[in-house]
This record gives C-alpha cells, sequence and structure tokens, in this order.
C-alpha cells in the first residue's frame, strides 16, 4: 500500500510537471505573470524573490509598490535611480547612507553590486525593518551593514508619529495637522534622531545619502548640517506636494541656504546639468508641487 501511494504521487507529479509546468514557467517569465501570482496570494504572505542582480528579497504580499514592484520586475526597487547618480558623480565612494531604506532594495544592491563597502540603513516602522534585517541575513551581508530602526529628524531623542498606508509599505508618512488621507490610517509612535549624531564618528568624505522618506526629507537635512557642510554627495526624493504636507518645504531649501553645492539634477532628465542654487529648487518644484502624485529625484552634489 505504501510502495503505491508513492507511485501515485510519483505519477502526479509527472502528469503536473508535463502539462502545468510549461505554461507556468512561460507565465512567470513575463512581468504580468509575475503580478498576476503576487496579487493571488493571501494579504501578510511573505514571498521571496529572486532578482536578475542576483539578490534574494523576502517581500510582504500587501505591500502593492516596493514588494510587488521587486517581484514583478525581478530587480531592485529604484536601484536606477542609484546608478544613474553614481554613473553622473563618477566618484567612487565607500559608505552609503540609506535613509527610508524599507526593505533594503537600496543598500543590499549598493553593497552586492561592490559599489560601497558599508550601508546605514535608517528604517523606523518595525515591519519593514524586519524584513530588511531578514533580506540582508539571507544575502549573507551583515557584516557590511549597521541598521538603525528610528526616524530621522532635525533634533534627537524627539517622538515622532507614523501613519501607516495598508498597502503601500514604501508611503508610511510622519504625521502632523496636514496629513489628510480622506481615510483613517494606523499610527505608531517611533523615536528619532539625527543623521549628524549618528555619523559624527562617520568619515563623511566617503559618504552618499540617499533618502527616501515621504516629504520628510527637510527635517531630516536640518539634522544633518555636519554632511551639507562637507558636500556630502545626496541623492534625495523630490515630492514638494508631500514636502508642504509635513511643514517641510521651506525647510527644505533653509538646509542648503550657505552650502557649497554646486551641481544639481533632476533625474527625470539625467542628462541635463543644473547649477545649484535655491532657486533652481524652487523652479523645479514650481512644476509640480499642486499635485499630490507627481515627484522626481534629485542628486545633488
Amino acid at each position: 500500500m505504501e510502495k503505491y501511494l508513492i507511485t501515485t504521487k510519483f505519477l502526479l507529479n509527472k502528469l503536473l510537471n508535463i502539462f502545468f509546468t510549461p505554461p507556468i514557467k512561460f507565465l512567470l517569465s513575463k512581468e504580468i505573470g509575475r503580478s498576476l501570482l503576487y496579487n493571488s496570494f493571501p494579504d501578510n504572505t511573505l514571498l521571496m524573490c529572486n532578482t536578475n542582480e542576483g539578490i534574494n528579497y523576502i517581500v510582504n504580499s500587501s505591500d502593492k509598490m516596493i514588494g510587488r514592484g521587486t517581484f514583478k520586475s525581478m530587480k531592485s526597487f529604484d536601484a536606477n535611480n542609484l546608478e544613474m547618480s553614481l554613473k553622473i558623480l563618477n566618484n567612487k565612494k565607500s559608505i552609503l547612507l540609506d535613509v527610508g531604506a524599507n526593505i533594503g532594495t537600496i543598500g543590499i544592491y549598493g553593497i552586492s553590486q561592490n559599489h560601497f563597502q558599508k550601508c546605514l540603513a535608517f528604517e523606523p516602522e518595525p515591519k519593514n525593518f524586519n524584513l530588511l534585517k531578514k533580506n540582508i541575513y539571507i544575502n549573507d551581508l551583515q557584516n557590511k551593514f549597521e541598521i538603525f530602526n528610528l526616524a530621522l529628524n532635525e533634533f534627537q531623542q524627539e517622538n515622532v508619529v507614523i501613519k501607516l498606508s495598508p498597502d503601500n509599505y514604501g508611503d508610511h508618512q510622519v504625521s502632523n495637522h496636514n496629513n489628510d488621507y480622506g481615510v483613517s490610517r494606523e499610527e505608531i509612535t517611533v523615536t528619532s534622531d539625527t543623521l549628524d549624531n549618528i555619523c559624527k564618528n562617520l568619515n563623511l568624505e566617503e559618504t552618499i545619502l540617499f533618502m527616501d522618506t515621504q516629504g520628510f526629507e527637510g527635517h531630516i537635512l536640518l539634522g544633518a548640517k555636519n554632511l551639507i557642510k562637507l558636500k556630502v554627495p545626496i541623492v534625495t526624493e523630490f515630492w514638494p506636494y508631500g514636502l508642504k504636507k509635513s511643514d517641510g518645504l521651506d525647510k527644505f531649501y533653509e538646509a542648503f541656504e550657505n552650502s557649497n553645492y554646486e551641481n544639481l539634477y533632476n533625474l527625470r532628465y539625467p542628462y541635463k546639468k543644473i547649477p545649484f542654487s535655491i532657486k533652481a529648487l524652487k523652479d523645479i518644484a514650481s512644476k509640480i508641487e499642486n499635485d499630490e502624485k507627481i515627484f522626481t529625484d534629485l542628486l545633488i552634489f
């Protein structure tokens, strides 16, 4: 009886392989197929994604942006902006500050592709942070990372409230009176620190800052005066609508008022160098600041 059962299982597996494996393989070879598969899983299912870059990521099926984007494209989410920036800079640095690290698609990519030797990764939301930690581990990069489960801000030891998006785990936003989503969001309270405090013993001459914090970048930059003074290259999301919502757009400009930065690239147009100035930042903002859905990414150096 036991032998019969084993034989039946063997034959069934053979039949499944004959009739179903080829179409499944074909489906999963296409982005649309991988997207359909991702959407078919129940909420909060952890999935393994193997990218074309040779990186493994654990993603959460409830995340319809970074998780699904990485699973669907088989590429590290947003890594194209890092690659473009490094090509423009043409100046290799050894340390990456990954602010708003999420599940690690910038930091892990940057280290695994040998762009950097060390990464300091900052992610305040506990579920994202847990996946960040797991993803560093499964790629065997623990000795290359320092990870921080906290928010960055302009002041030390100040608690901040974060409103969580239920389906876009890259859209958790620091809360204030201007955050109105039309629907209620779960809130968590996290501790914060400044980049200047955390990086006080870091070799800033060897450092690049990559930042995406959903409109809180102005606050973070005011807590990064030492980095700005030393002209640490900055790659940052620039979402004027979100910055205004967090009372951070003027802070973004203020952070650069006495800086010596010389060059600015709007990474939507990566072949056009712009002389850096507050006016140049405001010119970019004026074209998109009234539209909630439009943002760009900047390289400042």
